[in-house]
């Protein structure tokens, strides 16, 4: 776009006029381009008019669109979380729109758990964690190994929030397994041991997650370290209603788990034995089998 019109839309912007903002982006590559430089800008009221209009046109944009965007303005978006609250949601905001449908390359995945970690190591940490925990749950599912130190950093540190939010990613990209099971219980079962509310509850759904990886999963580590956790933040309450939901449904998938495979285990054993009797009866033991040797049929 020429300056007169990069000026025109920077008009636009400040001036909250967004219905005409978006019209151009759609109709123009250039000026949605434009509309992501803005955010470059060291006016707030720049800023924030540039994530609003970006927050109602990302809907109407293609996927090409949506790519064009992240590639563009990946690096201003997450500079932004380190900003005031107001900021840092807005860009969060957009951030969950364009993971939900654009996936992140090798670095832009290790850039955002980077910021992720130290946004919610900072003085906005406690604010801004329901937010945090939002976007760490977009990402695709993927495995690069620039992912597993930075990850482990998070899960098993000093600060609760950072620790839980560790957790939260290590889930949602599949590698507890690289980053160690026992790091990740020990991150969730510390959340659930708190008295913050929101930490538990933020703490519940990744346990409810686990369900997809449970054939990965020490279940038995699983069920001794998150079971006395999970019973106690019934009993320190008082626990809002939906954590006392999310913890009574976790339970009965629990018990369904271990009945499942309990009843598994069972049938497989009577399989064996049933398969052994038949082989006997088919094979006898050979007398001349020397001493001490393992029954082979």
């Amino acid at each position: 776009m020429d300056g007169d019109a990069g000026n025109n839309l920077l008009e636009l912007v400040t001036s909250w006029r967004f219905r005409e903002v978006v019209r151009l982006a759609l109709d123009d590559e250039g000026a949605l381009v434009e509309i992501v430089r803005l955010l470059r800008f060291d006016d707030c009221s720049v800023v924030v008019g540039a994530l609003s209009a970006l927050g109602e046109a990302l809907p109407y944009l293609s996927e090409g669109g949506k790519f064009r965007v992240l590639r563009e303005g990946f690096d201003d978006l997450i500079r932004l979380l380190n900003s005031d609250v107001p900021v840092a949601r807005r860009a969060i905001s957009i951030l969950k729109h364009l993971l939900s449908s654009v996936p992140l390359s090798r670095n832009h995945l290790v850039s955002l758990v980077e910021i992720l970690s130290e946004v919610a190591g900072g003085e906005n940490g406690p604010i801004l964690l329901h937010d945090l925990f939002e976007l760490a749950s977009k990402p695709r599912p993927i495995f690069f190994d620039e992912l597993v130190e930075p990850v482990r950093r998070m899960v098993t540190s000093d600060n609760p929030n950072v620790a839980l939010l560790g957790a939260r990613l290590a889930v949602t990209m599949g590698i507890p397994v690289f980053i160690g099971w026992r790091n990740v219980l020990n991150a969730l079962a510390r959340a659930l041991r708190g008295k913050n509310a929101v930490a538990v509850e933020l703490a519940l759904e990744v346990v409810s997650d686990l369900g997809s990886l449970l054939l990965e999963a020490p279940i038995l580590y699983v069920i001794k370290s998150l079971y006395p956790p999970l019973k106690r933040s019934l009993v320190v309450g008082p626990m809002p209603s939906f954590v006392v939901g999310q913890w009574r449904s976790l339970r009965g998938s629990a018990r369904l788990f271990l009945i499942t495979t309990e009843q598994g285990r069972w049938k497989q054993g009577m399989m064996r034995k049933s398969s052994s009797k038949r082989v006997l009866l088919r094979r006898p033991y050979s007398w001349h089998q020397p001493v001490g040797t393992p029954l082979t049929f």
